[in-house]
Formats: C-alpha cells, sequence, structure tokens
C-alpha cells in the first residue's frame, strides 16, 4: 500500500504542461552536470537541438539562494522571496517551511524571430487549455487567489472547477492564514492588461483515488492531515515586452549567458499549491539571434521548490526503504515509469522544454 500511496502522490506534481502536444520534436542533448550551460550560444548550438541541464541533487533553498545568486534573481516565487514561515494546522504554532530546489533549464534556437511571438496568446485560457486537455483551468479574479481567502469563513475556490463538493479537493477550504503566500511588492494578478490569474485541477484516475483513500482511512489522524483526490494550483500567467519592465538588478544575460537584447519573456508563478510543493515556476526569456534576424534564442527554467518535510520522507517496502527522493530524481527502479511526473522530475522537465520548443516554432 505504502508503495502505491508514494506513486500517487508524486503523480499529482503534474503542472498541466502536456508533453505530446506538439508533433514537431527537435532533439534532445543532455548536458552533464560540469557543463557550462550559460556558454551555449548562437555559435556552439546545432540547429533543431534542446540543449538541457539540471540538478541531480537538489539543494536546500538557503544554499542555492547564496551559491547562485543570479538563478535566485530571477527563479525565487518573486523578489526578496524566503522560506515562509505559517501556522501549523493542528496546534496552529509558526513554523518554517524548508525547501528543497529542483531546478532545470534548457536552450534551443527556433526558427522564428522575436517580433512574431504572440506574447499576449500565451495567457489566453484558450491557450492554456490547450497545453493538457486532462488538466481543467478557469480563469479567476485578483479576489479569489487563495493568499486571500485562506482562513475566510467559505471557500469555494475549485468546487466548481473539479466538479466536485468536499471529496476530491478538500485542503483549500482547511487552510490556515496564507498571508505567506501573498507578494509585497503587488498583489497577484493585479496587472490584468499583461497577466492571467489561473485556478487548475488535476483529479486522480480511479486507480489514484482508492489508493489515497486507503491511505486517508488508514494514516490521517484528521481531516487536516488527509490528501486530496487530486492537485489544485493557482498561477499567475504573463508576460513582459522588455527587460527593462522587468525591474530586475541583475541583467538577464548574467543568468542565461546571452548578450543580444531581450524582445519577450513568459513568466508563469505558481504560488499555491494544495500538497507537496511550496511553489512553483516557469519562465522563458526570448532573445535575439546575432547573426540571423529570422532566429530566437530561446533560455528557459522549470523550478520545482519542494517541501522538504515531503521530498526527504522514506518508505519501507518489503523490507527496503525508499526515499522519496530517489523517485523524484529518477532514481527508483520500478516505482518509476517511462514517462511522466512518476518517470522523476529530469525526465518530465526535459519533456516539457522540448513541448515549450514546439509551442514556440509553431
Amino acid at each position: 500500500m505504502k508503495r502505491l500511496t508514494t506513486t500517487a502522490l508524486l503523480a499529482a506534481l503534474s503542472l498541466g504542461l502536456s508533453q505530446n502536444t506538439f508533433a514537431q520534436e527537435k532533439a534532445l542533448e543532455i548536458l552533464p552536470q560540469n557543463a557550462n550551460f550559460a556558454a551555449l550560444n548562437a555559435t556552439n548550438m546545432k540547429p533543431g537541438t534542446v540543449y538541457y541541464q539540471s540538478t541531480d541533487n537538489p539543494p536546500a533553498f538557503t544554499d542555492w539562494m547564496k551559491t547562485n545568486p543570479n538563478e535566485y534573481a530571477y527563479l525565487g516565487l518573486f523578489d526578496g522571496y524566503a522560506e515562509p514561515t505559517s501556522l501549523t494546522r493542528r496546534k496552529k504554532l509558526a513554523v518554517t517551511e524548508k525547501i528543497t530546489v529542483f531546478v532545470a533549464k534548457a536552450k534551443t534556437i527556433i526558427n522564428k524571430p522575436a517580433s512574431a511571438i504572440n506574447l499576449p496568446g500565451m495567457i489566453k485560457l484558450d491557450f492554456i487549455r490547450k497545453l493538457d486537455p486532462e488538466i481543467r483551468h478557469a480563469a479567476i479574479s485578483p479576489a479569489q487567489v487563495m493568499p486571500v481567502m485562506g482562513g475566510q469563513p467559505k471557500i469555494d475556490n475549485f468546487k466548481a472547477l473539479c466538479n466536485t463538493d468536499s471529496e476530491n479537493i478538500n485542503r483549500p477550504a482547511k487552510e490556515l492564514s496564507l498571508d505567506h503566500l501573498k507578494r509585497p511588492a503587488q498583489p497577484w494578478c493585479a496587472n490584468t492588461e499583461r497577466s492571467a490569474c489561473v485556478e487548475s485541477c488535476y483529479l486522480f484516475n480511479s486507480g489514484y483515488r482508492t489508493v489515497v483513500k486507503g491511505f486517508n482511512n488508514f494514516k490521517a489522524e484528521d481531516e487536516y492531515d488527509k490528501k486530496d483526490f487530486g492537485m489544485a494550483t493557482q498561477s499567475e500567467i504573463r508576460y513582459f515586452v522588455s527587460e527593462a519592465e522587468m525591474g530586475k538588478s541583475v541583467p538577464v544575460a548574467a543568468l542565461t549567458g546571452v548578450a543580444t537584447p531581450v524582445r519577450g519573456v513568459f513568466e508563469q508563478n505558481i504560488f499555491y499549491f494544495n500538497q507537496m510543493v511550496q511553489y512553483g515556476k516557469v519562465i522563458a526569456f526570448f532573445q535575439e539571434h546575432p547573426t540571423d534576424a529570422g532566429k530566437t534564442i530561446v533560455t528557459s527554467y522549470l523550478v520545482f521548490g519542494l517541501q522538504t518535510s515531503t521530498y526527504a520522507k522514506a518508505y519501507p517496502i518489503l523490507g527496503l526503504t525508499l526515499e522519496v527522493k530517489e523517485i523524484l530524481m529518477g532514481r527508483g527502479g520500478r516505482m518509476n515509469t517511462p514517462t511522466g511526473i512518476t518517470a522523476g522530475l529530469p525526465v518530465y522537465t526535459q519533456n516539457i522544454a522540448k513541448s515549450l520548443s514546439g509551442l514556440l516554432e509553431n
């Protein structure tokens, strides 16, 4: 039972980016850990190739932000983001939620000028829904975001979207204060001209529902401990037309290693998860090709801020101790599937990088 439970929970991490959305696929070249990702440029990148690199051993958030300040500047949930302090549900004690950071990055050249990339179209709900038909999406207003709703007497978030009462997605209605998820400088989704606020729901299939229900019956000590039968998330999806508009003190070139002007940025901040993940982020930079005006260099990043308390868990199975982190990193043996999130974060994010490249190319 524990083996299946772990698999079910890991399956819930899917963020809704389809791995097979686009028929056209580029070759994937996986870079070793000691390769200089920033050194990839127009002169040494092969056409039709997505170059990919990810962390073999994800670091603690506090270590990552110190040793990778350029990444931290762009890949934290917001400027100055730190591990949040929140109230425990049972005893209402203030605790710091420790985070383990997985970072995947990819770089490719697309056969399209940056001016031809439809940035406003990338925040449309119709476009978002096409990324994965299995994920349900609904537009929400700034007043409906969970950081605002958390702790309110009545929370209806996800009920209509997930076609459920409290059976499928129960946790959002039981959240205490979510003030720690608020962005200090600007409320989530306030700039509606350049952003969209989206609520998403991924429901488990019947097999996973049965397993999670068994886990809840035998392991949950009270209602707060029960696992939902799906993953509920909220995101701000936005775009920028220039580097200056982002307002960062660190130049984009210091992160991407590409010195040409930035002609657009796509960013998805996943600020609420109902389980397992503290935050997520997808960001892609579109920079001019230095010698071919008909091409664009695209550098993308996918970040999972995993709750360390979950990432570090171990389950005894058939006399063996199997760690959740080994499964997440694709080293879980038969626990890992060939594709999907249960294949491990490296394989999963490789497929996302290829899909994003195909999206932009088309």
